[in-house]
């Protein structure tokens, strides 16, 4: 099937939610669901009553497919929702591997429920997009989305060479091995599982399309050397888009704000190599409008990865309060996208709109205890005894050092874990009524990407508003302005 020339981003921990993936599947664009933390994702919504029951509905059809699901999420819903003081129940901490096995079949579970959702009214296209980066969830992750029929996945973050062999064995109902790093190992610990076990009566899987980002003609090449016939496109991603972008080839180099510098030889792309491997290639990071599509095109790209403006459309995932403050931002032109180099314990620089209420926020973060009770990010370590371990640079300070980590990485590093949560409106509660401050994050190229949707739509645009935008098609609706 041929791919469609524009990508909808896979942004955050559900800002690329299913309501919004349905708006780009319908239009034909490819939409790509946020793979990040969906066991969490649901249990939170499944706290405040799951509003409209789409979660239930989808655990209710998985049910009567696989024989369960109630029972997993059954202790996590409150009907009608909690109290606006009570804490969100999460899933349980993973702090060994492989996960148990009730944690297993909730994270098959959840990306299950979100894929089957995204499809739903529609006959487009849905992806998911995982982060290399926490790869150990792999496995769990990609057997759910496959399981509810996903067509695509993408997956940045790292060099996902382990990736088309899951798919590979999955779809075969085949058992598939993830070696997981081993910080200061030079043995990975490897990762089963055998679809089997859970479904016995599985035989086969659609095996969906591979996607992986690139950032640098070395991985371009050696993803082509390694994988070739087994990916369906690249994402070139380049150091504006939003998010986490890999680290600039040379280290140690910064501007005025702090920034990492991407102007060295070695961060130069070379365009006619990458276009010359013989794959579909995807531009991504500064290329939300029309007339970059259409140059793209030109080019010889297979078309546009765009994020920040479907992220601050009506229908994506983040929560309300804040998409507000950033589009009213923008419209001033008084918002300051900075690369953070330190802000994400995953090591690689993370854009941060510079707002009052995110943690990047010198006073906000001062005032947040420094706690890790999600775990998704960090890395796994050997332990004397030989069992793994897991540490994060940005738990407790004193915990971080008693794993083996360094003092000197925990300067500076925010809780990105927590801070995904809150942008969708799952923040924690803590004691003493203190609430997990959010961590946005958008593109460089913000206000060349949304401020003439502004202009046009007043305070607000839709998916439908972006996509006519890119196909040269005139506004449907003007307002006011802000």
């Amino acid at each position: 099937m041929s791919l469609p020339q524009v990508i909808q981003a896979g942004m955050g921990a559900n800002i690329s939610c299913p309501g919004l993936v349905m708006a780009a599947a319908r239009r034909g664009c490819l939409g790509v669901l946020s793979g990040t933390a969906l066991d969490a994702v649901l249990v939170g919504e499944l706290g405040l009553g799951d509003p409209g029951g789409h979660n239930l509905r989808s655990v209710a059809k998985f049910q009567d497919l696989y024989g369960f699901g109630m029972d997993l999420v059954e202790p996590y819903y409150r009907c009608g929702g909690k109290a606006i003081d009570e804490k969100f129940l999460r899933p349980f901490l993973i702090n060994r591997m492989p996960p148990p096995i009730e944690r297993i079949k909730l994270m098959i579970l959840a990306n299950y429920v979100f894929v089957d959702r995204a499809k739903q009214g529609h006959s487009g296209r849905v992806g998911i997009n995982y982060m290399e980066e926490i790869g150990r969830y792999h496995l769990y992750s990609m057997l759910g989305a496959m399981l509810a029929g996903i067509d695509s996945i993408v997956v940045g973050a790292g060099i996902p060479l382990q990736v088309p062999d899951i798919l590979n064995k999955f779809s075969r109902a085949q058992k598939a091995v993830y070696r997981l790093p081993v910080s200061g190992s030079a043995e990975p610990f490897p990762l089963e599982l055998d679809p089997k076990e859970i479904f016995p009566g599985l035989t086969e899987l659609k095996r969906p399309d591979f996607m992986p980002i690139v950032s640098s003609n070395a991985l371009a090449n050696i993803l082509n050397k390694k994988l070739r016939g087994e990916m369906a496109a690249l994402i070139l991603e380049g150091p504006s888009a939003g998010g986490h972008n890999a680290s600039p080839r040379e280290k140690g180099r910064f501007n005025e704000l702090g920034e990492p510098l991407y102007d060295g030889p070695k961060d130069y792309v070379d365009e006619d190599a990458l276009l010359s491997l013989g794959l579909p290639v995807f531009r991504a990071g500064g290329q939300g409008t029309r007339a970059g599509l259409l140059a793209n095109l030109a080019r010889g790209y297979a078309g546009n990865q765009i994020g920040t403006r479907f992220a601050l459309c009506e229908e994506s995932g983040l929560e309300p309060s804040i998409k507000r403050t950033l589009l009213d931002a923008i419209y001033d032109g008084t918002l300051i996208v900075r690369a953070d180099p330190k802000a994400s314990p995953t090591g690689f620089p993370f854009q941060v709109p510079v707002i009052a209420q995110s943690a990047v926020n010198p006073v906000v973060e001062a005032l947040r205890k420094r706690i890790c009770d999600l775990a998704y990010l960090g890395e796994y370590y050997r332990k004397e005894d030989g069992t793994l371990g897991h540490r994060c640079p940005s738990e407790p300070v004193n915990a971080y050092v008693r794993k083996g980590g360094k003092i000197e990485d925990t300067v500076g590093r925010l809780c990105l874990c927590n801070g995904l949560m809150a942008n969708i409106g799952l923040a924690q509660i803590r004691a003493g009524g203190a609430v997990e401050p959010v961590l946005p994050t958008l593109g460089k190229n913000v206000e060349e990407d949304v401020r003439p949707l502004l202009r046009f739509h007043g305070d607000s645009f839709t998916a439908d508003d972006v996509i006519d935008d890119l196909e040269g098609k005139p506004p449907r609706r003007r307002q006011n302005s802000p």
